[in-house]
């Protein structure tokens, strides 16, 4: 397969293997129900329309986007530097350490600054 698939033909096999209809994936969304039928049809989807979308079809907003081509919005993007990086290994180690030492390392968490989104623009968030 060459080049990228089109949005339309993308959320109609996703609905498929879903079992959704369009009057139930946009009830679900909270959408207007004449969005969805627009998109299938070739229509670019609105980035609230993604948005809405990705809870329903049990993905990530920011995938979403990434699969229509549109840019992923600042509010969707790690603040990390490493976005690989992972909290499953700190959640746990806390889990097995005693007791006393978690509130040290608790307050060592709190107390890390937020990391800026360099060139980026939007606003940090913890």
């Amino acid at each position: 397969m060459t080049g990228l698939l089109r949005f339309g033909p993308l959320l109609a096999h996703l609905t498929g293997q879903r079992a959704l209809d369009c009057a139930t994936l946009a009830a679900a969304a909270g959408t207007d129900p004449a969005d969805l039928p627009a998109v299938l049809g070739g229509q670019a989807p609105s980035g609230r329309l993604l948005r809405d979308l990705g809870p329903v079809l049990g993905l990530h907003a920011a995938d979403l986007f990434v699969l229509a081509g549109h840019p992923v919005p600042d509010d969707l993007t790690p603040i990390t530097c490493n976005p690989n990086w992972s909290i499953g290994t700190v959640v746990y180690n806390t889990m097995v350490m005693p007791a006393e030492n978690r509130r040290p390392l608790l307050d060592a968490i709190r107390a890390q600054p937020l990391v800026r989104r360099e060139g980026r623009g939007g606003v940090d968030r913890p």
